[in-house]
């Protein structure tokens, strides 16, 4: 019967689609929301009551009324930073939804085709496209769902596109019911669902996918006698768990006891050995695996990092664990025989000169790994700056001075390796520069945040120390990095990386450091942002015009203007963000207020007061001592009587004219 209905639907489906692609309008232009009242708008609903096919409305951060908003006319909602929170949309023309949070859903029940959502974060709601096979051929993209009672819902539709979500906490994932088929489901995380995918009578290509809930992939009725298609052919290429094949889905559970965390790899092409059969005619035949050797007992790798061994104390260190098949880690970096930490990264800091030995011991069932390294703290200097050399080579011949290398032939400058050579984040801050061509000396404060990267994801390195301006830094990945450091420095003055400061009164030099050098390029991250604020105080001392604050950038020799955007305020600060080109050495300028502003900013008694003022200096400039006034004049308290008479006469004098 499905087949009849879409059958006798198809010729319309194209005739809409040639109607709606005919219907763009030549006017289009940029519309701005914003609920301060300072933009073209203060709702997205009036925007879009006057928008035109092919606008494109940009939400500003504020607060926007919890309402379903009407999308009547092809066009493109994009928030333009931080996530602005709206309700939610029915959408009837091809349009694009994008970089919200959004808090009622999106329904395409009663239109829309070739919509793209993308970027979106969906609180307690989701996606639901259906009621008419004309309703399909949706892109739901790169969007996080949390809480969500379906995700995405779809009901008679087809030819949906489905790829690099993040389901979690969902009563389900997706639920594909009674539709036409065609659907992709690729590149996407179900985590702490109550089912990851519901399928009633419906067919799918589901593959590259990470499962990890109670129930995966329930399939409820088989579709023409068909369960949904659960992997692609194998084909090269970094895989959702970064394997080197795309083929079937990785699956896992919360208890550790899925198929893809018990069978093994013998091959080492991480895909499993066998067929995993999850029902009748519901079968992943490439289902993924930790890409492996074999069953055989495997020691843990003992491998961490140092982001510097040497220099003055007071000296931190952030130590950094990277080994491989640990199970649990003690650290020892002060060879006291004490645990200093658990942690997978932590900072610590040497107060005393010395040399110190710093240990980490790794254990898994099968046995237990230790890796030592030197680090050398030097007396207390006050103008250093030349002991920053950032590691210490022990036979190997690596030029890198940001890492510790263990044994001859290693050449991953990155890593301290054992013989055989995978996180929570962690966040610290210290003085001192640490891997950054940034000389320790003009280093005032510096900070650290550690997040997991993964392809498609939103990612945000908070900064919550309070140690710098910046408050956090923001982009999109195009690539799984795994756990990355990204490193803010503010300075005591001008970076040694530029060649002069830009025009403006200075409020902050600073320095962002993304990952591993060469990792914050647009090949693997786009629209990044970052988020700084600025003491009211300064603000007031230094007489600034608020609107005049903005972010400077500097690249290839010369500095670029970043126009920013007022995210809040609280009683100490403003709170700006700015998309940027990339991430390297920045400047925080404003301007002074010019004196004619501070005066228009007078009181008009404040006005005469002055006037007052002047015109008295100018009285007592005509009056000569001892000009015939006698001993009288002279009398205690006549020079004040006399003013306060005189400048009461100006007053009145001037009164009477204005009247």
């Amino acid at each position: 019967m499905w087949k009849t209905k879409r059958n006798g639907i198809l010729l319309f489906v194209v005739v809409l689609a040639l109607y709606l692609s005919a219907g763009g309008s030549a006017s289009a232009a940029t519309i701005y929301v914003d609920d301060d009242g300072s933009a073209d708008y203060e709702t997205i609903q009036a925007a879009l009551n006057d928008a035109v096919d092919g606008d494109t409305i940009i939400v500003n951060p504020g607060t926007y009324p919890d309402e379903l908003i009407k999308v009547n006319t092809s066009v493109t909602i994009k928030g333009a930073s931080g996530y602005p929170s709206v309700g939610g949309f029915d959408i009837y023309r091809q349009s694009r939804i994008e970089g919200l949070t959004i808090t009622k859903g999106v329904g395409f029940d009663q239109g829309g085709i070739e919509c793209t959502i993308r970027n979106n974060r969906f609180e307690g709601c989701g996606v639901s496209i259906g009621n008419s096979y004309l309703y399909g051929n949706q892109t739901i993209m790169n969007n996080l769902f949390t809480g969500s009672s379906v995700g995405v819902h779809t009901y008679d539709s087809w030819n949906n596109k489905i790829t690099g979500n993040t389901f979690q906490k969902c009563d389900a994932g997706i639920e594909f019911t009674w539709g036409g088929g065609g659907h992709v489901v690729t590149e996407n995380t179900f985590k702490n669902c109550g089912i990851g995918i519901h399928i009633i009578d419906e067919q799918a290509t589901i593959y590259n996918n990470y499962f990890s809930n109670n129930v995966n992939l329930q399939v409820d009725e088989l579709y023409d006698s068909s369960g949904p298609q659960l992997n692609t052919k194998k084909t090269t290429g970094e895989n959702i768990i970064d394997g080197p094949y795309i083929a079937g889905n990785y699956w896992a559970t919360p208890a550790g006891d899925g198929f893809s965390q018990t069978h093994p790899d013998t091959n080492g092409d991480g895909i499993a050995e066998e067929a995993y059969q999850i029902a009748d005619g519901v079968i992943d035949y490439l289902p993924l695996v930790t890409p492996g050797t074999g069953p055989d007992p495997v020691l843990p790798a003992t491998n961490f990092k140092a982001n510097t061994t040497s220099g003055n104390a007071p000296l931190s260190v952030l130590f950094t664990d990277r080994s491989q098949n640990a199970t649990s880690r003690s650290w020892d970096v002060n060879n006291d025989g004490t645990e200093d930490s658990k942690e997978a990264s932590f900072v610590y800091e040497y107060t005393s000169a010395g040399t110190y030995t710093a240990k980490l011991t790794v254990s898994n069932q099968n046995g237990t790994v230790s890796k030592t390294a030197s680090i050398t703290v030097l007396e207390k200097s006050g103008s250093s700056g030349s002991n920053n050399s950032e590691g210490i080579n022990s036979s190997s011949g690596s030029n890198s001075p940001d890492e510790i290398n263990s044994s001859s032939g290693n050449n991953n400058p990155d890593e301290i390796n054992s013989s055989s050579g995978s996180s929570s984040s962690s966040r610290g801050s210290s003085s001192g520069s640490g891997g950054s061509p940034e000389p320790a000396r003009n280093v005032e404060t510096k900070e650290l945040s550690q997040v997991f990267i993964t392809n498609g994801k939103a990612v945000k390195f908070d900064f919550t120390k309070d140690a710098t301006c910046v408050v956090y830094v923001s982009f999109d990945a195009k690539k799984t990095a795994g756990k990355t450091t990204t490193i803010v420095e503010e300075l005591k003055g001008k970076s040694v990386l530029v060649s002069e400061l830009p025009v403006g009164e200075v409020y902050r030099s600073f320095n962002v450091w993304v990952g591993n050098s060469g990792f914050a390029t647009s090949n693997n991250i786009e629209n990044p942002v970052i988020c700084f604020k600025v003491e009211k105080s300064w603000i007031q001392d230094k007489k600034i015009d608020k609107d005049s604050i903005i972010l400077n950038r500097y690249n290839n020799k010369k500095w670029e203007r970043l126009p920013v955007s007022l995210l809040k305020e609280d009683n100490k600060f403003l709170y700006f963000t700015a998309e940027t080109p990339a991430f390297s050495s920045f400047v925080i300028t404003g301007k002074a207020k010019s004196l004619s502003e501070e005066d228009s900013t007078e009181t008009e008694p404040e006005k005469e007061t002055r006037a007052a003022e002047e015109d008295m200096k100018s009285i007592g400039e005509e009056v000569e001592p001892n000009s015939g006034q006698g001993e009288d004049a002279k009398a205690p308290g006549f020079e004040i009587g006399y003013g306060i008479i005189c400048m009461s006469a100006i007053f009145l004098h001037k009164r009477k004219q204005k009247s």
